[in-house]
């Protein structure tokens, strides 16, 4: 291509931004398109102009523009390609951008260098009307005599009209019948501009071209039938006037497209093109003239009556249609191209970029397309085929090795199937040689088969394939009859009069793609529409199959679980039919299936496939799993019902999705939802009717309808949620339904089947809206019980959320009830994950330890014990059976004689307790079957369908599939291991050597590990309902630190491409965990389910060497995934419930509030409305992060391939790791700030009183292993304690301690020991009440034991038991320790995640900040109701606040009186803060006082004004609260507490903030000026440090220094840049140094400084080492960090 192209820079994809023609000059044809399309498909576009096709098409053509590149021709609202009288689209009108099509009428004036289509025929109806003429639009031109004319518009003399057809005419169509009026006055007026006209009109080729196009037209003929050659001159003159009209309309100097005569010399036409212009410029220009005195001269009254005055006999000047039909263009584009397409083979040495997985083992060619130019003979190779994706993708699912041994057994079948295309090729053309309106064009240029002879011919002289069925009288022959008379009749409905091509083996390719393919079978209807037809010839397993020989049936639809395949093929082709060949409507995109089986021989105890045919069935009436498919987006000419197709096709996709999902009898129900979708799509798309739809609709109506009013979830019509979920998604479908398919009707002959079937849908459509309403009401009332059960009220309609709501506030914290209630079901959820994944943690962590005392005792590594449990390819666990058993199986099971069933009743048995699983799946099929085959009734229950058949052929056809235990086909089933397991006879027979060795007395432990491990997959596999092998290692993959250690730092290093390939890009090979995208794009959301996705190689292959050999470490975590998958799948129908209501205003509603969160009344009456988008965005945010694992969120970019998302994590990682790694100083400096705010949190007694702290503290000392096995017991540490247990269980010490968790250990321990205590103190302070539920002791009878009193520990197991503690305790009193850690020390918690943490920006913002919202809110905190603490709270400053301005709630008192109270309660703030006055307004002080006789007249006083103000204030907190337990409050006592502690902790905070300061103060003052002992004593300077980072934590709320730099430095992670900048610049200058001997005085740092601080634990560590002097200065102290 001789171009050049500019890509965007600095964006993630190759963007193309400007193109340059081969003359060196900017690409007019790529900005046009770009403007019309967008650059990223104007490229694609514009690519396809270099093809060798398109310049076959184009060459010689006259339509190009200043750069020599083909110009964009506008008709109507497409765009064309013109080469003479050939078109080809270029752009369609559905492809114009959003912005262009908004701005359409603007852009259509400059989207061109040509005139506007619009514009300059607006001009010419201007010109016609005034001078009289009239215009007609007609949809065909004819003559005086009715004939159809062979033209696109008519200038009529005799009528004073100009008649046109709209779609049809271009920019110069109305100017040039105007410019025939106006010449025609010139002539009748004599005008000199006339006689000067018809002379120099012959001086242009135009003239030659319309004298060549018109003489031989009767009506450009004299009575002799001689050309008319002053018509013909005076039709030039015309045409060339209007070329001049069209440019000047649109503001374009004269420019015809015409040059002077071809033969000129070049400077000839130079010349003559001056000439041209100049005489143009100084107005003697005769066509010049002429155009400018119809657009800008008055018409006056002479030309009116010139008009007037013409003869009724005058003559007629047409634009003839040059145009090309569309079919003919269709037909000579596939024609001329498929004849120079062919398939050879080739050498792999001649086709770039082929994907080796394709080559069969051993081979060196391969079979590939080839394209040859028929004018240069150049050949172009096609690297891909169109089957090659269906065959990737095979490999993809299977793996390399097993994909080629499918390959070479089903080599035969292909050879069959090959035979039977050219059969079915030779019948097509025989039937369509018959039909009346379809034309047979062969592409080889063969005689076209038009009998039974021809037709079979091949196959009657093969003496292997001599068999009865093939003879077109039968089953084939009709197949393919059906088709041929479907494809008249869609003829008929398009043209009764006209006919359709048939093509056979028709070769397309996409030169973008560099792929092709054959088409079987190509139908080109007279209107340029398409149908594709693609036959698949299929001999499946017995299993889906009923009788033997020629008797041999389908039972079971073959072609299902190949459909995605089959819309990827046909898909392709559309594609290829669309881009490149002119084709603008594919009508039919269709698989055309045919059952056939072989006969079979039996040679001794092996059946061999011959090549003889014994069945076919072809079509529907042969069998009804044998109909045509649509596939690839086939639509109908009905909008309406194409909408319900795209939704049909959604649901589907989402079905899908549930189907990975779901557990085996679930997936059973899925899998009939989808067959129900599919038969409704095929129904409306294949067989055009809407009744298939409406026979559904009223099925699941009438089934939910029944169910509904079912409440006991015991009973077998109960609907659960999922259920009720699932109704709303399949009825959503049909919303609308009566209007989406209206437009079936229009064309519908009136009668009763017409207004029958509309009042049918008319009902369907009111009672599905009814349907969805009920199912709606039902969830609304589930949540509402399920929200009782957790103590929350989901009818609260509360204030909308602000955006603190959304990002810095928990879950369970949030003001929105429904919000909360979700979090309470994840809370749960994570718990049950927890519990389990703990025990599987602990059994198999008993197994490892046996394994590492037999490695011990071997002289050996757990390494190498393992890798005698692994088999080296496919990185499983050996297995117990050896690999040609498993393979005997299939091919029994895929034969399925009597004597294989009796083979396999023979190895494989039932399994334990198969049959109480069987009855229990049978029972729900039974379920099924009547909900999806339920009999039809009338209004009067009235059974007027049966669906019995229906509904035994379901329950048939499960018992086939699993009924072991009475149905011998079920040994056939592909899922046979669901009830089914080898017999210990087989077991021992067919014993694998690897696992016998495993078997061997010496090997016990390693036995013991192998069984232990299988007894966690099966348990893995009855969690999820995944077919897990019981000797399947997940696909983990070591990280790279894990890598490094494991298989040694060479190995890792060779290794770090492939390792950062996978961590930093997108491989679509890898496929996504967390959900799957729909045909348009949209991401289809599922569980996660980490470790089941094949890890593949940078090619894309399957490399199982990838797996970690980590067992232990690698099942712990895949069982925790599995446990997360089946408790969040628990959960998610709940929390889409959830989702559902709170977007349905008629069940949820917020309240409206202003600007400052004030409610909004009016008259009295609060405002609500329905859940804003950004409360709804959301609650859906969350959802998604807790259930599908979008732990970041919004649209990902990517930069020169590298996933922005992925990257920013990992510099974030980066920074993290270069900042905190080894954080000695940082953890003590936590540590002693979170002792103070433990203190200050324990004043009050709420939670826990300081001395139940210092006893926690004391226990601690004494008994650490209990008071951390207690808080461990409840999981309360920000990390969890998961990471812990894995981290033991590798395999190789180093991983234990090199490690990310072990470089962050010291704060981590810190943190932990502040939990340890935390857990401790409130354990005393809380107890169970008779309910089963945490109460703080207070609340509790006097003498109920606490939690700490109720638990039992055993010393040497270190197990916990506490007694009456239920699920729902534990995960209060958990989530309590939490929260109240959170007021202590932030939290960051991932069990409990606040809005900020799913996006990008804000993961980067809150980087080493997590800890700010709580610790914030802790400070300065609204006044709330406290969901998880189950108190009233307020942030401490708050409360403060609010006390020192309390006299402002009175509004009898003015100005002046409320300040001077105001600062009377400043006042006594200070004299608190400094004991010399207790808060007057504590309820339980003034008891304790009253108790002692030492409450005094004057404080009582005191006491009641501020009981007096509080409670005015409380009535305002309750007005403008929406939470009913705020309603409800009553006793001024509880908020009167609350502030009690908001100002005894406040007090308690400031005191320790001036202490701070102070000691700080008198240790930096210690010792001389000029020799302090600060800077002498290297232990007493990290002391130092750690105080004033401290101190530093503990004033971050009051230090405006601190909060503005949190400001300037928003996202910290870009200090990772400045200081990666900072190493190249300082080794640079430092590099200079060295060569010159010249130093910087100004860099005070020492060598390789910056460069050092990259180093993991450096920047930490030498503040406590000391490394160089400028780590002698405290970081800390301001004035330090001033001069640092």
């Amino acid at each position: 291509m001789a171009c050049r192209v500019f890509f965007v820079p600095n964006t993630n994809e190759e963007v193309v931004d400007r193109v340059d023609a081969a003359n060196g000059r900017r690409s007019q044809l790529f900005d046009k398109m770009a403007n019309i399309v967008g650059k990223a498909k104007a490229y694609t576009k514009y690519l396809r102009t270099e093809t060798p096709t398109f310049k076959n098409f184009f060459r010689g053509s006259e339509f190009v523009d200043t750069n020599n590149e083909p110009d964009l021709i506008q008709r109507g609202l497409d765009f064309y390609f013109v080469n003479g009288n050939q078109t080809r689209l270029a752009i369609s009108r559905t492809e114009f951008s959003p912005d262009y099509l908004q701005q359409f009428e603007a852009l259509q004036q400059t989207a061109t260098d040509r005139p506007s289509l619009n514009k300059v025929n607006d001009q010419a109806k201007v010109f016609l009307q005034k001078i009289g003429v009239s215009l007609k639009e007609v949809d065909e031109i004819t003559d005086a005599n009715g004939n159809k004319l062979n033209a696109v518009a008519k200038a009529s003399m005799a009528t004073k009209t100009v008649e046109f057809i709209q779609d049809k005419i271009d920019a110069t169509s109305l100017p040039e019948e105007a410019a025939h009026f106006m010449v025609r006055i010139l002539k009748n007026s004599k005008s000199p501009l006339y006689n000067s006209a018809l002379k120099r009109i012959k001086d242009y080729q135009l003239y030659e071209d319309t004298y060549n196009e018109y003489k031989d037209h009767p009506l450009y003929q004299d009575a002799d039938g001689n050309p008319n050659v002053d018509k013909i001159t005076e039709e030039a003159v015309g045409k060339l006037v209007s070329e001049y009209f069209t440019d000047i309309a649109d503001e374009i100097k004269s420019e015809t497209k015409y040059d002077y005569n071809r033969e000129l010399k070049w400077y000839q036409k130079v010349l003559k093109k001056i000439k041209q212009i100049i005489e143009a410029l100084i107005g003697q220009d005769p066509f010049f003239e002429i155009a400018h005195e119809m657009l800008n001269g008055e018409v006056n009254q002479y030309y009116k009556d010139e008009v007037a005055s013409m003869q009724q006999t005058g003559e007629d000047f047409l634009q003839v249609d040059k145009s090309i039909p569309k079919q003919k263009q269709v037909v000579k584009q596939l024609e001329d191209m498929g004849k120079a397409v062919s398939l050879k083979e080739l050498g792999l040495d001649e086709i770039e970029g082929l994907d080796s997985r394709l080559v069969e083992e051993g081979k060196e060619t391969i079979m590939r397309y080839t394209y040859t130019d028929p004018k240069t003979g150049k050949v172009t190779t096609f690297t891909n085929r169109v089957t090659d994706q269906s065959k990737l993708a095979f490999i993809k699912k299977m793996g390399l090795e097993k994909a080629k041994k499918a390959n070479i057994a089903s080599k035969d079948l292909a050879e069959g199937g090959t035979l039977l295309h050219g059969a079915s090729q030779k019948l097509v053309e025989m039937h369509a040689s018959k039909a009346d309106n379809l034309q047979v064009k062969s592409l080889t240029g063969a005689k076209v088969a038009t009998g039974v002879a021809t037709a079979t011919a091949d196959l009657k002289t093969d003496p292997t394939l001599k068999n009865t069925t093939l003879d077109p009288k039968v089953k084939l022959s009709k197949g393919v009859k059906s088709i041929i008379n479907e494809i008249s009749d869609l003829q008929k409905e398009i043209d009764k009069d006209a006919e359709a091509t048939i093509m056979t083996e028709v070769p397309v390719f996409d030169p973008v793609s560099s792929t092709a393919g054959t088409i079987d079978l190509v139908a080109v209807f007279s209107d340029g529409s398409v149908g594709i037809y693609d036959f698949k010839f299929m001999s499946p397993p017995a299993r889906y199959t009923k009788g033997y020989g020629t008797k041999k049936s389908l039972v079971l639809d073959p072609t299902q679980v190949k459909l995605d395949s089959y819309n990827a093929q046909i898909g392709q082709y559309k594609r290829m039919l669309i881009d490149n060949y002119g084709v603008e409507n594919v009508r039919r995109s269709r698989i055309i299936p045919a059952h056939i089986q072989y006969k079979l021989t039996k040679s001794g105890n092996n059946y061999k496939r011959t090549n003889v045919i014994n069945v076919v069935e072809m079509g529907a009436e042969q069998s009804e799993f044998m109909r045509q498919l649509a596939v690839a987006g086939e639509t109908t000419n009905f909008k309406g019902i194409n909408k319900l197709l795209k939704d049909l096709s959604r649901r589907r996709e989402r079905l899908q999705v549930q189907y990975q999902e779901a557990k085996g009898k679930d997936k059973l129900a899925i899998n009939e939802n989808i067959k129900r979708i599919d038969r409704q799509m095929q129904g409306l798309l294949v067989d055009g009717r809407i009744a298939v739809v409406l026979q559904d609709i009223a099925s699941g109506l009438q089934t939910i309808d029944k169910r509904l009013s079912v409440n006991d979830p015991k009973h077998k019509d109960y609907l659960s949620t999922e259920e009720l979920i699932d109704v709303l998604d399949d009825f959503g479908m049909y919303e609308g339904l009566a209007q989406d398919v209206s437009e079936y009707f229009v064309d519908m002959p009136e009668g009763e089947s017409k207004t029958k079937l509309q009042t049918l849908i008319a009902i369907a459509g009111t009672e599905v809206a009814k349907a969805t309403t009920a199912a709606k009401t039902k969830l609304h009332e589930r949540l509402v019980d399920l929200g009782t059960d957790n103590g929350v009220d989901i009818t609260e309609k509360a204030k909308r959320l602000d955006i603190l709501d959304r990002y810095m506030v928990s879950m369970s914290d949030s003001p929105n009830p429904m919000v909360r209630l979700a979090h309470s079901e994840i809370r749960k959820s994570l718990n049950r994950t927890e519990q389990e994944s703990r025990r599987i943690d602990e059994k198999m962590m008993y197994a490892h330890t046996k394994v590492q005392e037999w490695a011990k005792q071997n002289g050996t590594t757990v390494a190498k014990a393992f890798d005698k449990l692994i088999n080296s390819k496919t990185g499983n666990l050996v297995a117990r059976v050896n690999k040609e058993f498993y393979e005997e199986i299939k091919e029994r099971q895929d034969r399925g004689n009597a004597e294989d069933i009796a083979w396999l009743k023979k190895n494989l048995k039932p399994k334990e307790n198969a049959k109480e699983i069987y009855n229990e799946w049978l029972a729900n099929a039974k379920k099924n079957a009547q909900a999806f085959h339920p009999d039809i009734k009338d209004a009067n229950g009235k059974v007027v369908k049966s669906q019995a058949n229906a509904r035994n052929t379901y329950i048939q056809k499960f018992k086939d599939r699993f009924d072991v235990f009475n149905n011998p086909q079920a040994y056939l089933s592909d899922s046979w291991s669901v009830f089914l397991e080898i017999t210990p006879e087989a077991l021992k027979t067919n014993k694998n050597p690897e696992f016998a060795e495993l078997e061997k007395p010496e090997n016990k432990a390693l036995l013991f590990y192998y069984n232990n491990y299988i007894e966690v997959n099966r348990e893995i596999r009855d969690a999820t309902g995944n077919f897990i092998p019981e000797n399947f290692v997940s696909n983990m993959q070591d990280s790279w630190l894990e890598m490094a250690v494991n298989e040694g730092l060479f190995s890792a290093i060779g290794g770090m491409k492939e390792y950062l390939d996978r961590q930093f890009t997108h491989r679509n090979d890898q496929g996504d965990s967390i959900g799957v995208l729909d045909s348009d794009g949209n991401l289809i959301s599922r569980i996660p389910l980490p470790g089941m996705v094949a890890l593949r190689d940078s090619k894309g292959n399957i490399d199982n060497s990838l797996k970690s050999k980590d067992l232990t470490k690698s099942l712990m975590l895949f069982a925790r995934g599995a446990y997360n998958f089946k408790h969040m799948n628990a959960i998610e129908a709940n929390l889409i419930a959830m989702s559902e209501i709170l977007s349905d205003p008629q069940f949820s509603e917020e309240t409206k509030t202003n600007g400052v969160g004030k409610i909004i009344r009016k008259d009295g009456v609060i405002q609500t409305g329905s859940v804003s988008p950004e409360t709804i965005a959301y609650f859906n945010s969350m959802k998604d992060f807790y259930l599908y694992g979008h732990t970041t969120q919004g649209k990902d970019v990517e930069i020169l391939g590298i996933s922005a998302k992925r990257a920013l994590k990992a510099m974030m990682s980066t920074y993290s790791f270069k900042v905190l790694a080894l954080p000695v100083i940082p953890a003590g400096a936590a540590r002693i700030a979170a002792e103070v705010n433990m203190v200050v949190n324990g004043v009050d007694g709420l939670h826990y009183t300081n001395k139940q702290r210092g006893d926690a503290e004391i226990e601690m000392l004494k008994n650490y292993k209990e008071v951390r096995a207690f808080a461990n017991y409840f999981n309360v540490y920000q990390q969890g304690t998961s990471w812990k247990r894995h981290q033991d269980a590798a395999m190789k010490k180093g991983n234990k301690y090199l490690n990310l968790e072990s470089m962050y250990g010291p704060l981590r321990q810190a943190d932990e020991n502040v939990e340890d205590v935390l857990t401790r103190a409130m354990g005393y302070n809380h107890g169970i009440d008779e309910n089963g539920n945490i109460q703080r002791l207070e609340a509790l009878p006097e003498g109920s034991k606490s939690l700490v009193e109720r638990t039992t520990f055993d010393k040497k197991t270190g197990k916990f038991f506490i007694e009456g503690l239920n699920e729902a305790a534990y995960i209060d009193f958990q989530a309590r320790v939490k929260a109240v850690a959170g007021k202590i020390k932030g939290r960051m918690d991932n069990t409990d995640i606040k809005g900020y943490e799913v996006h990008m920006l804000g993961q980067a913002g809150m980087h080493f900040k997590g800890w700010m919202p709580d610790l914030s809110r802790a400070y300065f905190g609204n006044t709330k109701y406290d969901s998880v603490l189950d108190t009233l709270d307020e942030g401490r400053f708050t409360g403060t606040g609010k006390e020192m301005f309390r006299e402002a709630w009175s509004q009898e008192r003015g100005l002046a009186s409320n300040l001077k109270s105001t600062l009377g309660e400043a006042a006594n703030l200070v004299l608190q803060l400094m004991y010399l006055k207790k808060y007057q307004g504590d309820p339980k002080r003034r008891a304790e006082m009253q108790a002692k006789g030492k409450w005094t007249d004057a404080q009582e006083e005191a006491y009641q004004l501020r009981r007096e103000s509080l409670a005015m204030e409380m009535e305002m907190f309750k007005r403008e609260s929406t939470d009913p337990r705020v309603k409800a409050l009553t006793d001024v006592d509880a908020y009167a507490a609350m502030r009690s502690r908001s100002i005894n902790q406040t007090m308690t905070n400031l005191r320790a903030i001036i202490a701070s300061y102070a000691i700080l103060s008198t240790l930096s003052a210690l010792g001389p000026d000029d020799d302090k002992w600060v800077a002498q004593n290297k232990a007493v300077r990290i002391l130092m440090k750690m105080l004033f980072k401290s101190q530093l934590e503990l004033s971050f709320v009051v230090n405006p220094s601190d909060i503005v730099g949190m400001i300037r430095s928003p996202f910290p992670v870009i200090g990772l840049l400045i200081d990666a900048q900072k190493v190249v610049t300082n080794g640079i200058q430092e590099t200079m140094e060295l060569i010159t001997g010249d130093v910087n005085k100004r860099d005070k740092t020492p060598l390789g400084y910056h460069l050092f601080k990259f180093a993991p634990g450096f920047n930490q560590g030498r503040r406590v080492i000391e490394i160089f002097e400028q780590d002698r200065q405290n970081p800390y102290d301001f004035d330090s960090r001033r001069m640092h």
